[in-house]
């Protein structure tokens, strides 16, 4: 059956706006199925930006969708993607913020955390103020939300000390010294600030002097150390104590001649 002339034109301009849509980097599925070339936290990168790649899809953002995929081979290809500019003040502090969390991190050690911050924050860089999204694409995602977790998140992690708190102690002496003391106290105002899952008390024996000895020694001080710390107000629930009959594996300067003597470690 024949089509009128004005059926004609639009089924042209339907196909023509389709292929159009189509003619970019919008192949979600392929991006998913790149081998990333270096660690986890590059494909972390990778699949985050193809999870809002395909969102952007789902509220016909095309143009958006393509920038995310870019991204994404970027990620796969072992380069972590710059972050979008700040289209507004708001979230020009926002980004301030994402990037001094990032600054003082690891950011391979905390890959999931950091890409999802990443991410999100470009998710909601990129979303268009003059383009609203689909119906079919309303609910599916909230950029606002994960960013704003996301980066709480993250600048938690960023406070939370990356190396153990040493401790010194005086040969033989198995009471905290004042500056042990304040030490203790910090530690424990930073736990109640960020709630690790865990205190690690570590003590650390002097393998060069007699071994019965240094371990009585050794326990005493561990435990003077999860006093200090319970009467600071960490639960006792958290606390973990270690006791080595030598240095262990990590060095940390600290005790008679560069021994370590007690460390405390933050476990996320």
């Amino acid at each position: 059956m024949a089509l009128s002339a004005g059926r004609s034109f639009a089924l042209a301009t339907l196909v023509a706006a389709t292929l159009g849509a189509c003619s970019g980097d919008y192949n979600v599925g392929q991006v998913r199925m790149i081998e990333p070339v270096d660690g986890f936290y590059y494909s972390a990168l990778q699949q985050g930006y193809a999870d809002v790649a395909q969102w952007k899809q789902d509220e016909r953002n095309w143009d958006e969708s393509e920038i995310l995929l870019g991204k994404a081979r970027l990620a796969a290809a072992g380069t972590v993607p710059e972050l979008e500019p700040a289209p507004t003040p708001a979230l020009e502090e926002a980004r301030n913020k994402l990037t001094a969390a990032l600054t003082r991190l690891d950011e391979s050690q905390y890959a999931v955390d950091a890409a999802l911050a990443r991410v999100s924050y470009d998710c909601l860089a990129l979303t268009s103020v003059d383009k609203p999204p689909h119906p079919d694409g309303v609910g599916s995602h909230d950029c606002k939300m994960t960013f704003t977790e996301s980066l709480a998140a993250l600048e938690g992690l960023a406070a939370m000390p990356q190396e153990p708190v040493s401790l010194h102690f005086d040969p033989k002496q198995v009471t905290l010294s004042e500056a042990a003391q304040k030490a203790v106290q910090d530690l424990a105002d930073t736990v109640a600030k960020l709630r690790p899952s865990m205190v690690l008390i570590s003590g650390y024996s002097d393998p060069s002097k007699r071994l019965s000895d240094e371990i009585i020694v050794t326990q005493k001080r561990v435990t003077a150390v999860q006093k200090a710390l319970e009467e600071a107000g960490v639960a006792a629930v958290r606390i973990k104590q270690m006791v080595y009959d030598d240095q262990g594996t990590s060095p940390t300067a600290g005790g008679d001649g560069g021994l370590k003597q007690v460390t405390i470690t933050l476990v996320r």
